[in-house]
């Protein structure tokens, strides 16, 4: 006890001197502190330097009570009382003040035992800054959340029932190729940190009752309890905030968002695939401040039958998607159907620890003294098989993350923590490519060029000189709606057609989903989709053309990219005669006419002299 200060049955008095008028001591002053035994039991600190408390207190004199509090609610008697006086703290407002001092003096006291006993605190689940890895609160160290939201999420990681019991339970994965990948990647975030990787996403969309929830239960159920009423299983119904804080616990542990079709606004999903790969928040002030700028690194495995990136328009996100379109559990009926449900029965009893026992063992091969180069060289190898696999630039772009969860794969079963290999590079390949043709933004978006040049022929205007910059040829009266590009040719002399950005933008805001112009201009650019300004200090700008009289930056398509042909051997070739129209020429889509409209009635009969005068 600190001077001063005295413990009864009763409760812990401040022990105040009294004198009598000669100045001699005479009987203290005993003021109530509390009514039972209260004490600072243990001290925690964060990486950062924020304390933690745990209290002890006796309630009715049978049983101990223990309780963590902050260092600044420890400080402040009113809050003390206010936070755990609803658990029996033995301290009333009337004499939180008095509390306060005690507490004080208590710490002040005993700093060398409470310093030399402080154990260190997470406020994170995953890589902490010193190299260790935290799987879930008290493994190895308490987790002490920075969101009361994110306390029932992390309630929900523990282990239950034995690895031996988990491994029997996907046992019948095995014969599911998409299933064991989106299992592969529930370990794959832990790789994320050592081989420096950002954050992705594995959507798995399809019909309903194909096992998508279950599928995302399996890779779940490595790390935390799995089945839907507990916290670590998120949907996309809840709020941007809601789902940053979600991803905000996590680093090196993957996050569950079930079926898109609940989420409350489309763009919720749109900007939560755009914003995982920077693996940080938005922005936000005001009464928001302390939800700004979140960081995490993780893996989201989002489920739906509406694919995820239906909702976006941003190519980036597209890259970062790894989408499954084949139904988890086959189509064998009954047998897909009992598989399915053994699998999700098993999970429920036998979870938590196939995550731990991977992070540990990666943990240390970490520590190990090439182990870090050995895990990278492995990565790059899969990357590098990966890539030549891929059949676009977007499936090239993604091959680094698709081998960090291939090489989870690998591990988990070379540490024996998965009872089954990886699937080899080309089923990885065939599973993954399925929608690679939906998540090529350019690709999607010169299909809309095509349809634009189709619909609007008539406001194309025809060509009137070969040569880009030159606006020499006869005068053609504009459609009612005004041009939207005009037939040219390039500067190489080949047959293009140049659209206005204005009009071209509208054109693909319309699409569904709608696709963001500044968006696949980059991807048209790397892939020479379109003319660049020829000038070195203007490579960025878009090259001129005359559109109908006028010479303006427009989007200029070749006759090979707009009929789908890149073959520079086609017969016939620019003879740079405008009038003579070449072979790449008459590919183009021909001008369409002006939409026929039906004579206006003038009120007066055919062939009357009020017809005629007003015809």
């Amino acid at each position: 006890m600190p001077e001063g200060y005295e413990l009864r049955r009763d409760g812990i008095f401040h022990v105040v001197p009294r004198f009598d008028t000669k100045g001699d001591a005479v009987e203290p002053k005993y003021v109530r502190v509390s009514y039972g035994p209260l004490a600072v039991v243990r001290k925690y600190a964060s990486a950062d330097g924020e304390q933690w408390f745990d209290l002890a207190w006796h309630e009715s004199r049978r049983r101990t009570t223990k309780r963590r509090v902050s260092g600044a609610t420890l400080r402040s008697g009113v809050r003390l009382v206010r936070e755990l006086g609803s658990v029996g703290i033995p301290v009333f407002e009337g004499n939180a003040g008095k509390a306060e001092q005690f507490l004080a003096a208590y710490l002040a006291a005993n700093t060398d035992p409470i310093e030399d006993n402080t154990m260190r605190i997470a406020r994170v689940l995953g890589w902490q800054s010193d190299g260790t890895f935290v799987s879930s609160d008290g493994a190895p160290c308490p987790v002490e959340v920075a969101h009361t939201e994110q306390k029932p999420i992390l309630d929900a990681y523990h282990p239950a029932g034995t690895l031996a019991q988990w491994q029997a339970a996907i046992a019948p994965v095995q014969a599911y190729p998409v299933v064991r990948i989106v299992l592969a990647a529930a370990f794959a975030p832990v790789l994320f940190h050592p081989l420096r990787l950002r954050s992705c996403t594995v959507d798995v969309s399809g019909r309903s009752t194909r096992g998508k929830s279950t599928a995302a239960a399996v890779g779940l159920s490595a790390w935390a309890n799995p089945t839907p009423e507990f916290q670590a299983w998120g949907t996309w119904k809840s709020g941007m905030i809601g789902i940053e804080k979600r991803l905000n616990l996590m680093r090196g542990l993957p996050v569950v968002l079930d079926e898109t079709r609940v989420v409350k606004y489309p763009d919720i999903v749109d900007q939560v695939l755009y914003q995982v790969p920077m693996d940080q928040g938005t922005s936000r002030g005001g009464n928001y401040t302390s939800s700004s700028l979140l960081p995490w690194n993780t893996l989201v495995i989002s489920t739906g039958e509406q694919p995820a990136l239906s909702f976006t328009s941003h190519e980036g996100a597209a890259a970062r998607v790894l989408s499954l379109r084949r139904p988890p559990f086959g189509l064998a009926g009954q047998r897909s159907a009992s598989d399915a449900t053994t699998v999700a029965e098993g999970i429920t009893t036998a979870f938590g620890t196939a995550g731990p026992a991977f992070a540990e063992r990666l943990t240390v091969m970490l520590a190990e003294s090439d182990g870090l180069a050995q895990l990278l060289k492995r990565h790059d190898v899969l990357a590098d098989q990966h890539s030549d696999a891929a059949t676009n630039d977007v499936a090239r772009r993604r091959a680094r993350h698709v081998a960090a969860i291939h090489l989870a794969a690998q591990l988990a079963h070379e540490w024996g923590i998965v009872p089954f290999g990886a699937l080899e590079v080309a089923e990885w390949t065939e599973l993954l490519s399925e929608e690679e043709a939906r998540e090529d933004r350019g690709a999607m978006a010169l299909e809309v060029v095509r349809a634009l040049v189709a619909s609007q022929g008539h406001r194309i205007h025809p060509l009137s000189t070969g040569k880009v910059g030159t606006g020499a040829g006869p005068l053609v009266v504009p459609p009612p709606g005004g041009w939207i590009g005009a037939h040219v040719e390039d500067r190489k002399g080949q047959a293009a057609i140049a659209l206005l950005p204005g009009e071209l933008d509208r054109a693909l805001s319309a699409h569904k989903p709608p696709i963001v112009l500044d968006a696949v201009k980059e991807a048209w650019t790397e892939a020479g989709t379109i003319a660049m300004d020829p000038d070195p200090k203007k490579s960025k700008a878009l090259d001129r053309a005359y559109i109908g009289g006028r010479r303006v930056r427009a989007y200029i398509f070749t006759s090979a990219t707009l009929d789908g042909s890149d073959d520079e051997n086609r017969p016939g070739t620019p003879s740079g005669n405008a009038a003579a129209p070449t072979a790449r020429q008459v590919a183009l889509p021909a001008p369409s006419a002006p939409p026929a409209q039906s004579p206006l009635d003038n009120g007066w009969g055919p062939g009357t002299i009020g017809e005629q005068a007003n015809s």
